[in-house]
């Protein structure tokens, strides 16, 4: 799946949104506006999460595809070292993917910590992908109900925009 693809998918779960918003405020429907806008805000951060979760998935199981020829080997990476193990790959609690990377070697770590550092666009787009990860584990482990969005609707947007370019940016590392 490539990057054009990867923003249609998120153009297409925003937009509508967006519209709704928009016709709320139009309608001077105030009230309605606010509770809609707080409910897409958490509900587009998880589905936003989600969808990078899986596409880094998608990353990872195609590289180890390529660069692993025997099948048996493959099945074991796979579903050992990715089945549900996205979430002990990031430190929530930071802005950088330093755990995730330290996970390919020091070396490599490095290596991209250096190039994301000398970079004030990728080093945006890594913040970003990281910022939704945290929000998502924000709200799902401390009361979704109560937890405050405090991103708006194009902010998400953004950050989802950016944290997908950041993905783009690993699995070219890694599949070099």
């Amino acid at each position: 799946m490539g990057l054009a693809e990867d923003l249609s998918y998120i153009e297409s779960l925003f937009q509508p949104s967006f519209a709704l918003i928009k016709y709320l405020e139009e309608k001077r429907e105030i009230s309605f506006k606010s509770y809609s806008e707080d409910h897409f805000k958490k509900n587009l951060t998880v589905v936003a999460a989600s969808y990078l979760e899986h596409r880094l998935g998608s990353i990872l199981t195609e590289i180890i595809k390529q660069k692993c020829s025997d099948p048996k080997f493959q099945y074991f990476a796979i579903n050992k070292g990715l089945e549900r193990q996205f979430q002990t790959f990031f430190d929530f609690k930071t802005t950088n993917v330093n755990k995730f990377l330290a996970l390919f070697g020091e070396e490599f770590k490095s290596m991209i910590c250096k190039e994301i550092d000398a970079d004030k666009e990728l080093t945006e787009q890594m913040t970003a992908f990281m910022e939704i990860l945290r929000i998502r584990n924000d709200l799902v482990h401390n009361n979704y109900i109560i937890f405050p969005a405090s991103a708006t609707l194009t902010e998400i947007y953004e950050k989802t925009k950016n944290g997908i370019i950041f993905l783009d940016y690993i699995g070219q590392k890694l599949a070099a």
